[in-house]
């Protein structure tokens, strides 16, 4: 089709699900991106707040959104940012930060280049190749997926380990190009075969502490573009047990080579959601993921339905804010609280047979499709131990004075699956 120029009304236009800098769901709402745009934005993948204030006091219309028609979906390929930041101010989407982008001169009415999906792709591309607004992962990623290049060794690594997805200071230019290169990581015992990382010792924790280590010498700037550049074996041989692990790898003891071979050598290095929690210089173990920013109650905003379990909703929220005034027992009433709102949602749905009980609201919902979590949650539910077949039993603990209702984490985290249950059964 070319390419043609179109004016689209900002509340039709359609978040990128699909977009390099933090992809999702693709059946998230507009809502959950912008949601996530805000929540993320001290992460470095979206730095909204960042990038308004570049641009001015009013829309620049010379800057037009790349738009692909799905069907008779108008999505944005590349200004994304610039579509949230209109969606927040029309109110298009709720936001708790909308007053930070107040008197701004923008249109209801956006100028776009509408093209086919190709068009777009060969864009944003020639956009992004080589600028900083994308992180060499979301880079790797987007070459990869759309434009249909091999996955980089980059890109491998993560996949299998989750460590570069998870720790925004493994996702630098010089830890690609310097660290995690394919010569350095077959002298550790690692190497990529068939589009996933595979490891050459004998145990899972050999292999542990060695990519722990990288990450603490990262973290810590034992290695970095400065004055510790190109040393990463030497930094590693500081480590006495990585020492005793690599020297073990090369004795003639261990009958796996250090290179791969013809044949099924090596294992593949155990898939996992969680990073790796340093716990001293020089050292990691795996453990459950345990987030540096503890998530909001529910996850996201959801617009609910006004009611009496609106109303539930965000008073819990707002009391949840305001956690530090209140004693240690505190999590108890966020946790009897939620009882109290699945119990009232439950009662607020009609059926042929009448309102529903709790454990019928929670069959209902708890299997629905639509129900899906991003990495994050998924970690957060991990850890927590809370899942869909255990909801009705959390809750009913919560209405007991037990040592377990003053978890105020897993309390939490049962928040993220009622959450999405409501935005289904109550939402707008």
């Amino acid at each position: 089709m070319g390419q043609e120029h179109r004016d689209i009304h900002i509340r039709d236009l359609v978040l990128w699900t699909e977009n390099p800098r933090d992809r999702v769901d693709p059946n998230a709402s507009d809502q959950t991106i912008a949601n996530r745009a805000i929540n993320n934005d001290d992460e470095s993948r979206w730095k909204l707040k960042k990038f308004f204030k570049t641009m001015g006091n009013r829309y620049d219309l010379s800057e037009l959104p790349t738009v692909v028609y799905h069907g008779s979906k108008p999505v944005v390929y590349d200004g994304n940012r610039r579509i949230i930041i209109g969606k927040i101010i029309h109110g298009c989407v709720e936001n708790e930060d909308a007053n930070y982008f107040r008197n701004f001169d923008y249109p209801k009415m956006i100028p776009c280049n509408v093209c086919d999906k190709q068009t777009a792709l060969e864009h944003v591309y020639r956009k992004h190749k080589d600028d900083s607004s994308w992180k060499h992962l979301q880079r790797d990623i987007f070459n990869h997926v759309h434009m249909k290049m091999p996955k980089s060794l980059f890109l491998i690594f993560d996949e299998t380990t989750k460590i570069i997805s998870n720790m925004p200071k493994m996702n630098q230019r010089f830890v690609k190009e310097e660290i995690l290169t394919r010569k350095n990581l077959q002298t550790l015992g690692f190497y990529a075969d068939d589009g996933v990382l595979k490891s050459n010792h004998k145990n899972d924790e050999d292999a542990y502490h060695i990519l722990g280590t990288i990450v603490s010498l990262v973290k810590n700037k034992k290695l970095d573009t400065r004055e510790n550049r190109k040393v990463l074996m030497e930094k590693i041989y500081e480590d006495s047990l990585c020492k005793e692990i690599l020297q073990k790898l090369r004795s003639k003891d261990n009958p796996l080579s250090l290179l791969p071979t013809q044949g099924n050598v090596g294992t593949p290095v155990e898939r996992t959601e969680a990073p790796f929690q340093l716990t001293r210089e020089g050292s990691a173990q795996m453990t459950k993921r345990v987030n540096a920013k503890k998530p909001e109650l529910f996850g996201t905003i959801r617009p609910l339905r006004a009611g009496s379990v609106n109303n539930l909703y965000k008073d819990l929220r707002s009391i949840y804010k305001e956690r530090t005034k209140y004693s240690g027992h505190f999590p108890m009433i966020i946790r009897m609280g939620l009882r109290l709102l699945v119990e009232v949602a439950a009662e607020d749905v009609s059926t042929e047979e009448g309102p529903l009980k709790i454990s019928k609201f929670l069959d209902k919902y708890e299997k629905d499709p639509r129900i899906t979590f991003t990495q994050d949650e998924k970690s957060t539910l991990f850890a927590q131990k809370v899942d869909k077949k255990r909801i009705l039993s959390l809750l009913h603990i919560g209405a007991h004075g037990y040592t377990a209702t003053n978890n105020l984490d897993q309390t939490v985290a049962l928040s993220l699956i009622i959450g999405k249950m409501l935005e289904l059964s109550h939402g707008k």
